[in-house]
């Protein structure tokens, strides 16, 4: 091993316990996305100790920092993710809030406060070209929608997810490359695909008549009229790309069994690896349940928001991963298989304008990410080992006149000219209208 990426690990390794501390205390106090401000305070205090200056997001939780080594050379960012998840079954969620890392994102925090402190280390940045951004953003698990539905009306987000509304806010314009590694799993090793999926979030609101329901032919029946559309998008299963997810759940159905229901509510996503599949799938599905409203006398309201778009990871960086990652382990495991996981990552905002990579790091848990038995028994893999392979990959990236970095930036091929451009399609992509209208002479018009 070269004697300076030998001397990062060992900067790594020598402050342990403060990344140990921070997985501690960050776990201890877990907070659900846009709503991470003692995570960010806990983070600035930490990063401003070390003598970093920060840009701050302002009215949202998360921060950037840039380390210019004074020579020429491509921008790389590093990702931790500050938020977590809401789940009422963990044994150690939040009490209040039910919020718990069972995402594993604490680790990713815990592991920049290696990496921040490895790289104020005298010296260690010799060797490399270009510039290092550090990123701790908010808001990557698409979660409690309503609440950020209310951002974005107040205007204080525009976007569901944290990567997304630093990108619109310009935060990346100057990133070449960009990666973050997630922890998670009980094998010790790193695991990459080619990708994972992306997602429109969808809220469909059944309008009926209410009325007692022993006498219902007065009355439209919005619950059946849900039920009609659940019925028929599930046929046009046979239809969809064989990427496509469509799992729905009704989220209010009524309020009294006596009572015809008028108002019902029915939410779901629309996941694919490809956007274009995404937006044809989704556009069938809004048909489909315009039209089964109107069969059944009852009217709907969607509402469409873009979650996730596709990561496509950049499979030059992938590769270097895995060496970089053997570099550290000669004996580790490291797999690059070819092929989409059906998850999702906001890092998909990214990939079609820059070279990026979403790496898994195994190891030290127990139990199913997202789930109540995920635990975390030896923290050393997801927070030290990360910051270990960020470290070495941004050694990697940067060294010999930024040589590799500049090579896999030149190779990468952008889908748009612009960032503008990029957002003006998916903006098109959120839409709230009333899919079904009932004229006055009774005839009825669908929107979808």
């Amino acid at each position: 091993m070269e004697k300076h990426a030998a001397y990062l690990l060992e900067g790594v390794d020598a402050c342990k316990d403060a990344i140990f501390a921070a997985e501690r205390h960050i776990w201890s106090h877990p907070e659900s996305g846009y709503r991470e401000w003692k995570t960010h305070k806990y983070m600035a205090d930490i990063f401003e100790n070390l003598g970093y200056e920060l840009t701050l997001a302002g009215n949202i939780p998360g921060f950037y920092t840039v380390l210019d080594t004074g020579r020429p050379g491509p921008t790389v960012c590093v990702f931790a993710e500050l938020d977590s998840l809401i789940n009422e079954n963990h044994p150690e969620c939040d009490p209040e809030t039910k919020a718990v890392h069972s995402c594993g994102h604490h680790m990713q925090c815990a592991g920049m406060v290696g990496l921040a402190t490895t790289l104020k280390r005298p010296g260690a940045l010799d060797g490399m070209s270009g510039k290092i951004m550090l990123c701790l953003v908010p808001a990557e698990e698409l979660i409690e929608i309503e609440y950020r539905q209310k951002l974005i009306e107040q205007g204080t987000i525009k976007y569901l997810t944290g990567k997304a509304e630093f990108m619109s806010r310009g935060y990346f314009d100057d990133v070449d490359i960009a990666f973050l590694v997630h922890a998670g799993g009980d094998t010790p090793l790193v695991y990459l695909s080619d990708g994972n999926c992306g997602s429109i979030s969808k809220q469909a609101v059944f309008h009926g008549v209410a009325g007692h329901a022993a006498f219902p032919e007065n009355n439209i029946n919005a619950l059946y009229a849900a039920t009609q559309a659940l019925s028929a998008c599930n046929a046009l299963r046979e239809g969809f790309k064989e990427d496509i997810r469509w799992h729905p759940i009704v989220t209010e159905g009524g309020s009294a069994v006596n009572a015809t229901p008028d108002h019902v509510v029915m939410e779901s996503m629309v996941r694919g690896s490809a956007l274009q599949n995404i937006i044809a799938a989704n556009s069938r599905i809004n048909r489909a349940i315009a039209g089964s409203a109107a069969s059944m006398g009852a009217t709907a309201t969607i509402s469409d928001q873009i979650g996730y778009t596709p990561v496509d990871d950049d499979l030059a960086l992938n590769q270097l991963v895995c060496d970089t990652y053997k570099e550290i382990f000669p004996d580790g495991i490291a797999i690059n298989n070819h092929a989409y996981l059906s998850g999702s990552s906001d890092l998909g905002f990214l990939s079609p304008m820059l070279p990026v990579s979403q790496i898994s790091s195994g190891g030290g848990c127990s139990g199913d990410l997202h789930s109540s038995n995920f635990k975390v028994n030896d923290p050393t893999f997801g927070t030290v080992v990360a910051a270990k392979l960020e470290a070495l990959l941004l050694w990697n990236l940067l060294k010999d006149d930024a040589q590799l970095g500049k090579k896999i930036r030149a190779d990468f091929k952008p889908q748009y000219a612009s960032r503008e451009e990029y957002f003006q399609v998916l903006d098109k992509l959120n839409s709230t209208k009333n899919v079904v209208t009932v004229q006055e002479n009774g005839d009825i018009l669908l929107s979808c």
